[in-house]
């Protein structure tokens, strides 16, 4: 009986991480599946075209694309994805240092996507690619190997210290007895040495609360995660503002300085408001407002906050 094959792909010089991901499937399956690795695992002599696209990539069951700045733009891995999706066959997109929405294309429209530092994402990556490939896993975790060598790959994918300072806050706009109305405040200052060159903020509020739902802007856009139910994410890429708007931000990107992304005072680039009455009161306690921070293509800086502390009673 043949092994469900599995086909990884990936940027050329981002093989450390496809082999990472190898190692443990093969593993947690217990060699119960062929995954497959180009170019690496085409033997010598062998026609590299004929075995990558004859004999695996047409034959895979599944595929898993390692998504960052440098695959993003590597045309073999949109091709081998779309190739293994067309013939219904199953794709678990992770993504290193690069937001979804930023890597953009029909990839993240007709599946879901998980950061592969993220350690819980990338175990039900896994799970999911098993269960779809009809191999029982039966316990999801790293050995301690397997865990050094998992933080060795996200520091070589990212910064060593948290870069920037992080401040989320509220103001009052208006405030009757059944009715508020607030402005979100998230600044970050630059705790490294050197400029930021490249800011990606990826924000999930819960939808119910926004005033404005939709946005389509080069530099801040709306998007609903299907992994993330009753939540919009807003993506904001400040290398997509105006030029006008650059000359007069790019300051605030330096050492110490502090970029005001969402605000009320006439530093901020943006105004996200949100409102509260009775008919939502009850909820508010049920949501966090969450963020992935990406800094000069580097690997996400998270964190969350309880959204009942964003408001006032």
């Amino acid at each position: 009986m043949n092994r469900p094959l599995v086909f990884i792909s990936y940027a050329g010089d981002e093989l450390d991480l496809a082999d990472f991901v190898k190692n443990f499937l093969l593993r947690v399956s217990g060699n119960k599946i062929e995954v497959f690795v180009a170019k690496r695992d085409i033997s010598s002599g062998a026609d590299p075209l004929k075995t990558m696209l004859n004999e695996k990539l047409r034959n895979a069951d599944a595929i898993i694309p390692i998504c960052s700045y440098k695959s993003k733009d590597t045309p073999w891995l949109w091709w081998e994805s779309a190739s293994v999706w067309a013939k219904t066959g199953k794709v678990h997109p992770l993504f290193t240092n690069i937001s979804a929405n930023v890597f953009g294309g029909p990839l993240i429209l007709v599946v879901q996507g998980k950061e592969f530092f993220t350690k819980q994402e990338f175990f039900q990556t896994i799970d999911a690619l098993c269960k779809n490939v009809n191999i029982t896993v039966t316990q999801l975790d790293f050995t301690e190997e397997e865990a050094v060598r998992y933080t060795e790959l996200e520091k070589a994918s990212s910064v060593y210290t948290h870069p920037a300072s992080i401040k989320i806050d509220y103001k009052i706009i208006e405030q009757t007895q059944l009715y508020h109305k607030y402005s979100l405040i998230f600044e970050i200052q630059n705790k490294s040495e050197i400029a930021f060159d490249d800011i990606v903020l990826d924000i999930f509020f819960p939808t119910e609360y926004l005033i404005i739902k939709n946005w389509n802007y080069p530099f801040l856009a709306s998007s609903l995660p299907t992994d993330k139910p009753g939540y919009t994410c807003l993506t904001f890429i400040f290398n997509n503002i105006s030029e006008k708007a650059k000359q007069k931000f790019s300051q605030f990107l330096l050492p110490e300085k502090i970029l005001k992304i969402f605000g009320v005072d006439e530093g901020r680039i943006n105004s996200l408001e949100y409102e509260m009455d009775n008919n939502r009161w009850g909820s508010r306690y049920k949501y966090k407002i969450s963020y992935n921070l990406y800094i000069n293509k580097k690997a996400p800086q998270r964190g969350s906050i309880d959204f009942s502390t964003l408001q006032f009673f």
